[in-house]
This record gives structure tokens, sequence and C-alpha cells, in this order.
């Protein structure tokens, strides 16, 4: 899961057409759903969010069922540059530090790590990737 994606919950247990669903999502943002769900619901803050449920059915309460789950950090970075000190000498060095998501990191550049040396003039691009994709 990453920052603020959307997760899907459905209730899917058997009671008849009467039954009543009392949700309380700890705070999501319900994009879609009713009823049993399916609810497509997403937090804006990181942490451990609490789905519960208590259904109704035939004038009964059913025990509250209780999900928790982990919305991570959101992925930020500062990116440090230091330019090649002199015309042409590709001494240039970008070192990246990433925080928030779930480690490990994956760095796509030139380099397997969060540091790259010995750069010359010039544009680089990085794409830095969580353990769940993000």
């Amino acid at each position: 899961m990453c920052f603020s994606d959307v997760s899907v919950i459905t209730y899917v247990g058997n009671v008849d057409a009467t039954a009543t669903y009392n949700w309380n999502f700890d705070g999501a943002t319900i994009v879609s759903g009713s009823g049993q769900g399916p609810y497509e619901i997403n937090w804006t803050t990181a942490g451990l969010h609490s789905i519960e449920l208590q259904v109704n059915a035939n004038g009964c309460d059913s025990p509250d069922t209780l999900v928790n789950i982990t919305n991570p950090e959101e992925l930020t970075h500062v990116l440090v540059v230091e330019d090649d000190p002199c015309y042409q000498s590709c001494d240039g060095s970008a070192e990246i530090t990433v925080t928030g998501g779930t480690l490990p990191y994956d760095y796509t550049w030139s380099s397997p790590t969060n540091i790259m040396n010995n750069l010359c003039a010039g544009d680089y691009g990085i794409t830095v990737t969580d353990a769940n994709g993000c």
C-alpha cells in the first residue's frame, strides 16, 4: 500500500437483504460505496487506521468486527547536488535522502545506491521505489 492509495472494503458475511451496516472508517475519505460494500476509501494521514463494522440483522447486532490497515508515510526526498568544480572535470556528485514509504528503497540511476559520484555536467534522472512499489 502506498500513501493515500484507495482501499476496497466489502462485508462478505451471509445476512438477509434487510440487514443494516454501521461502518466506521477512522476518518477515511469514502470515495464510493454503501451498505455492505464494496467501499473505496483512502486516508490522507499516515499510520495505523482501524475499520469497524457492526451488522444489524433481524433486530440483532453482531459483535464489532475490527480490521487494522497501516497507511505508510508519504515518500519524500532531499536531493543534494555538488556541481562539477572545474569545466569538464567530471567530478560532480549527487546524493538523495529519502524518507517515508516502506524500506528498503530501490534507486534507479547509474548507481545502485543513493549516492552518485564522478558526474559530468548534464541532466540526470532518478527513480526511487519503496518495498511496496510506490
